[in-house]
């Protein structure tokens, strides 16, 4: 009786053993997919912030481009009111040619 009562204590240990390997293997099992899903939003978010980046990025770019852009007109601007006031000065200068011949 006593190796039967001993028999039936190991197996109810291996049972009990069992039921608590089966136990943590679902909670690891549930630990490992919640770990894949934050590793999925993550992945997302950091996707979501590469573009975001490259949106800065794309915007800097433009922004010196226009920068660039108006310091190339603004060099035109002022070549063209120099040569302006060169003619004005010229005709100004022959203009009193003209009435210094008359006189």
């Amino acid at each position: 009786d006593e190796q039967l009562a001993s028999v039936a204590d190991e197996k109810l240990a291996a049972e009990n053993s069992r039921d608590g390997l089966a136990i943590e293997r679902d909670s690891l099992r549930q630990s490992l997919v919640l770990a894949e899903e934050t590793l999925q939003d993550e992945k997302a978010q950091s996707s979501a912030k590469d573009g975001q980046l490259a949106s800065v990025a794309d915007a800097k770019l433009a922004v010196e481009n226009t920068r660039d852009a108006l310091a190339i007109e603004r060099d035109s601007l002022r070549q063209s009111l120099a040569l302006a006031e060169e003619t004005l000065q010229d005709e100004k200068a022959q203009s009193y040619a003209k009435v210094g011949q008359l006189a």
